[in-house]
């Protein structure tokens, strides 16, 4: 088989694995669908595609089975980010009418497009929920990465913790952080957080939440956690601080920005469709803290 019939072949596999993905007779008239095979590899097939209106007029969003793709390409114009499942937080669909908008959380920004086809839009979501299904199923048989230790503030060791406490803390993973404004008005947000083996807890939050502009003001926070099949709660109170740390930012990335199961639907946290600037980590340091189990003093 010649040079020639191996592209057109390639272009007719591309192609119908678009048509698969849900596109449309008008997708595939699309600069960016034209542009794609150049793109894709030989040995990379398509599961999901997306395509619709940017600030900049029209793109596209591909998902394969190793990359997703971000294409804008038209007359005299090109431009394409590759995005590795890693930083690839969720994806969020909003119906509007026989169209949708569809916005993909990353760890790089969200990918914004409008008018997209809701067919397409309904397994480009599909897909990419269960590529990150598959890659939190293979990571959580791997060995896991423990966190550096930090300096301590003020030569303050961090609270220890008994173990029941300990028990309770790590065995979950929502619970209430509390601060407080620059006009001393307290400020609760319900939170996906992980703990260490130092007991820092760590939320993922945006630069213009409340939370995050009131730790920057007053570092002191307290910090809630409630279990009511068990009806054990902890309390703790403690320093804040926005990381800097990028390995230890990357490692809470990956556990908090992860989909959540119930049932058969994955669920992703709700910082990932809050339009509040780039995402940041909060270090809480806890220095009080209080376990109670109430069944027990019943």
């Amino acid at each position: 088989m010649s040079k020639s019939d191996d592209k057109a072949e390639h272009v007719k596999r591309i192609r119908k694995e678009l048509i698969n993905a849900g596109m449309t007779n008008y997708g595939l008239l699309k600069f960016e669908t034209k542009h794609l095979p150049s793109l894709v590899h030989d040995n990379e097939h398509i599961g999901g595609v997306v395509y619709g209106l940017n600030d900049n007029g029209s793109a596209m969003i591909v998902a394969t089975d190793l990359r997703v793709i971000y294409l804008d390409h038209k007359f005299l114009y090109h431009k394409n980010d590759e995005l590795s499942y890693d930083i690839i937080g969720g994806v969020s669909i909003n119906q509007q009418g026989g169209h949708s908008a569809v916005i993909l959380h990353t760890r790089a920004g969200d990918f914004k497009l409008r008018y997209v086809n809701t067919k397409a839009a309904k397994r480009f979501v599909k897909f990419i929920e269960k590529r990150q299904i598959e890659k939190d199923i293979s990571e959580k048989s791997e060995p896991d990465v423990k966190l550096p230790a930090f300096a301590m503030e003020n030569g303050q060791n961090p609270v220890q913790l008994s173990q029941r406490a300990r028990i309770f803390l790590v065995s979950h993973d929502i619970g209430v952080l509390s601060s407080i404004d620059g006009n001393g008005i307290p400020h609760g947000a319900v939170v996906y957080y992980a703990s260490d083996s130092n007991n820092y807890l760590y939320v993922v939050t945006k630069q213009k939440t409340h939370k995050a502009s009131n730790i920057q003001s007053n570092a002191k926070v307290a910090f809630t956690v409630f279990d009511t099949s068990s009806m054990q709660t902890i309390q703790l109170s403690g320093i804040a601080h926005i990381e800097q740390d990028q390995k230890i930012k990357e490692k809470i990335f990956h556990d908090i920005l992860r989909p959540r199961f119930d049932g058969q639907h994955a669920e992703m946290p709700p910082i990932m469709y809050l339009p509040a600037g780039e995402y940041v980590v909060v270090c809480i340091k806890p220095t009080i803290y209080k376990f109670s189990d109430y069944k027990s003093q019943q």
